[in-house]
Formats: C-alpha cells, structure tokens, sequence
C-alpha cells in the first residue's frame, strides 16, 4: 500500500521511473496500477523452497531437499520477461493476466491471500485516485527488511 500511495501521490518518487501525471492516473485501470506496483515493489523481496525432487534448473541441477531461492524484485525486473522493466507503466498490464505476477508465489505453495490482496489493493487504487494527497519524502533510501518499503514519508491533503 505504501509503495501506491507514493506511486500515486509523491512528486518524487524513489525508483519510479516513468511515472504517470495524476491526470492520467484517473484514465487507467486500478488493477493495472495495483499489479504494477506489486511487480515493481512485491510484498517479500525473495521466496524460498524446498527442491521436492531433483530437477534442472536452467543450467543448473538441483537436487531433492536443497533450497532454492526466487529474488522477486529481480524477477518482476528481468528485461526477458518485462520491456522497460524499471519503468512504472501500469498500462503494461493490458490484455496480460494477474497471474504473470510472481510477487505470491505461484503453485500449491503460493500465497493463499493472493487474490484478495490483488482486489483489496484494486479497491484501495479507486478510492484513492479521486483523494487530494500529497507524500512527502523524509528518508533518503527505500528499507529493505523482510518486505521493501519506500523511504519514510508523510502523507497529507492537498
């Protein structure tokens, strides 16, 4: 939710590249917002598994009860998988399904608030657009802890 409000309100943003004038924000999806700040920002910076049997990987072999471990920030940044990939363009999201988001994992061990959270986050992006908010800027650097949030911040009416 941070990571919207300051895609949505901040005049300068830390890591948006790209970023859509307010104006235009109103004319493009909310989901499309909200996926696009999850593939930017995902909720845990990295998922970790446990190898059920021995598999390839790419290049590499694994084998069964060793961990692997997906860097989603990296992932939701791959310039294979995502054109300009450190840009902020929700409209990227057109014609393209949630389920490309890795941001909750993806199979039996995926997050079973997924499709909740997606919706919440949804309903959160249309309520807010119409709000006159203004985030500010206090800290200098993003914190990077379990999930990654944006610098400190205060958050007001304009």
């Amino acid at each position: 939710m941070a990571w919207i409000l300051t895609a949505m309100f901040s005049d300068s943003p830390v890591a948006l590249r790209g970023r859509v004038p307010r104006q235009e924000l109103g004319e493009l999806d909310s989901q499309w917002i909200a996926l696009e700040c999850l593939r930017l920002w995902p909720p845990s910076w990295r998922l970790r598994r446990t190898v059920l049997s021995d598999q390839e990987i790419g290049p590499v072999s694994v084998l069964a009860g060793e961990e692997v471990h997906v860097f989603l920030y990296a992932v939701g940044r791959h310039p294979d998988v995502w054109t300009d990939p450190h840009a902020f363009k929700p409209e990227r999201w057109q014609g393209r399904s949630p389920r490309e988001l890795l941001s909750f994992g993806a199979g039996p061990g995926s997050c079973v608030g997924a499709r909740f959270a997606v919706e919440w986050l949804t309903t959160a992006v249309s309520m807010l657009r119409a709000e006159r908010l203004r985030v500010t800027r206090i800290g200098r650097y993003p914190h990077a802890t379990t999930s990654f949030s944006p610098p400190i911040s205060q958050l007001s009416q304009i």
